[in-house]
């Protein structure tokens, strides 16, 4: 499949139907913002233009500072900079009572995602349509700075990325950089 045709069938079933959540199209990927500071992009990650193209969910919130000091940061489509790394498709887990953070700070292995074939391609959009329509905005209330803080602590590698997230979640709870 070209990028032509996926870009056509990204647009029919799934940038249009969640445009109705609060998403918008940015480049080739999607971005959420949730008026209580929670950000999201589904974000194209396959490297390259060249098929197939896999897409992957990151959240973290406008409180997090970039790699250049940045508060808020600006969007950015660099995973290395977002706490959340998951499959798009998997997005009602973060719902889930028992929702636990993993930690995916380096993507030397690839980060997580849905990856698209000829075959799968439409089914894959509207299976990640559904898990972002039963997900968003709920997931703002559900994933506040004081849990993503608490998870990171708690299961998070004691990476460089994660300590500093960590220092930036106290900084918001204190009810600075927002």
């Amino acid at each position: 499949m070209d990028a032509a045709t996926f870009d056509r069938l990204l647009v029919e079933h799934l940038v249009e139907p969640v445009s109705l959540l609060g998403f918008e199209r940015w480049g080739k990927s999607l971005w959420y913002e949730h008026p209580d500071g929670m950000r999201a992009g589904v974000v194209r990650t396959e490297g390259r233009n060249l098929w197939p193209f896999k897409l992957t969910l990151a959240i973290g919130h406008a409180g997090l500072r970039d790699f250049q000091e940045r508060v808020p940061a600006p969007r950015t489509t660099d995973l290395n900079q977002w706490p959340i790394k998951i499959a798009p498709s998997s997005a009602a887990d973060l719902l889930k009572r028992r929702w636990r953070y993993r930690s995916h700070n380096t993507g030397l292995h690839g980060w997580p995602g849905d990856v698209f074939t000829d075959e799968t391609a439409v089914d894959r959009l509207r299976e990640i349509c559904g898990a972002l329509t039963t997900t968003f905005p709920a997931v703002a209330d559900v994933l506040t700075p004081a849990v993503l803080r608490k998870q990171l602590a708690r299961r998070g590698e004691d990476a460089w990325c994660e300590r500093r997230w960590i220092e930036d979640y106290d900084q918001i709870q204190r009810g600075g950089w927002r």
